[in-house]
Formats: C-alpha cells, structure tokens, sequence
C-alpha cells in the first residue's frame, strides 16, 4: 500500500490523473441514479445548445479552435495524449463494470471543462461467440481519446 502511495506522488500528472479518477468515480454514480436518455443532455459539448444540434461544420471550427486554446508547453496532442492516459490509468481503480462508457463520459466532461468538444459514439458488433458487444468511444478531431478497438457498428453519436 505505501508502495503505491509513493508511486502517486512521484507521477507528474498526479492532478490529471485525480481528475479522471474523480470524474469517472462521479459518472458511474450519476449512471446509476439517472435514466439513460437522460445522459447525453447531461454531457454537452462546450457552447452547444441543449436545443439544437449543431451543423458538422460548426463542430469541427470548435474542434480545432479548442486544440488551439489547449496548447501551452505541451502541444495540443502531447496534452490529448496525457489526458488519455489519466483516464485509462484511473480506470483501473473504478470498480464499475461498463468501463469504455464510463471512460468516454469522464473524458467528454474533462475535456468540456477545457473548452474542448469531442465526439462521443456508441456502437454495436458481434464477437467471435456470435454474442453482442456494445463499446463507447471518444474522439477529438482524428485523435482517440478512448479508443474504437474494432469494427463496431456505429449507432448513436453526440
């Protein structure tokens, strides 16, 4: 135990990485208690209207006008990058069971925060067991902030 608090402490991105645990922490909770139609009203992109959609246009101007206002000492990948880590490293220490939701979820509301918009798609596929498997994935423009890993059949996107 001490082993791995001293290990907290020496990471750089500690602050990062808290985020992400406390975010993901907080969107199990809320996915427990709130209905699930509920959840993408709940989960906007920066300056999005709960109303109206935004045109694909739009969305992609704020996409790189928040890569841009993302950037300091780090590039706005280099910082994409971080931010994913943060959030699959603190998703080894949730204790929920639906953890690519969960991740997206955390990491869209990370990102919000930041004035950065995202696009969040669920998805559907069939294994090699001819079972259904359901995934949620996270994008930033062409970056993976929670990654597809595979050939899902894309249902829903907010």
């Amino acid at each position: 135990m001490f082993h791995k608090i001293k290990t907290f402490i020496a990471l750089p991105g500690k602050m990062l990485l808290a985020e992400a645990w406390v975010m993901q922490l907080y969107v199990g909770l809320l996915l427990k208690v709130v209905p699930f139609k509920k959840i993408p009203a709940l989960f906007p992109n920066p300056g999005e209207s709960k109303r109206r959609a935004e045109s694909g246009e739009r969305r992609a101007e704020r996409v790189e006008w928040g890569l841009y206002a993302l950037r300091s000492t780090l590039s706005a990948s280099q910082q994409l990058e971080s931010l994913r880590e943060a959030v699959l490293l603190a998703s080894r220490y949730i204790l929920w069971r639906n953890k690519c939701l969960i991740q997206s979820l955390a990491a869209r509301r990370m990102l919000a925060r930041r004035g950065i918009s995202s696009q969040l798609s669920l998805g559907l596929r069939r294994n090699e067991h001819n079972k259904t498997e359901a995934h949620a994935w996270l994008k930033v423009g062409d970056i993976e902030i929670v990654r597809k890993n595979g050939d899902y059949l894309e249902l829903y996107t907010f």
